[in-house]
């Protein structure tokens, strides 16, 4: 995997993902990585089938689909 076509935000939203067991919203994302919520957003529409969503007190949490990939991705050279 390259992080060539991924953007700032997209490597900054992947990293917080990487490095998170929980599911996190949208507006806990944009804060950690400081950020515009509509950017985070669409980054995550980008990962999409890479995520599982959860509702959780009533908002859409996003992680990473499976606790095997999150810990490859987070060996991936394009996330340093």
């Amino acid at each position: 995997m390259r992080g060539d076509g991924l953007s700032a935000i997209e490597l900054s939203v992947l990293n917080v993902l990487v490095e998170s067991t929980a599911g996190l919203s949208v507006s806990a994302i944009s804060a950690i990585i400081d950020e515009d919520e509509y950017d985070v957003e669409k980054a995550l529409d980008n990962w999409i089938e890479f995520l599982d969503l959860q509702k959780i007190r009533g908002e859409i949490c996003y992680s990473l689909y499976h606790d095997i990939f999150r810990d490859w991705l987070g060996k991936q050279s394009i996330l340093e």
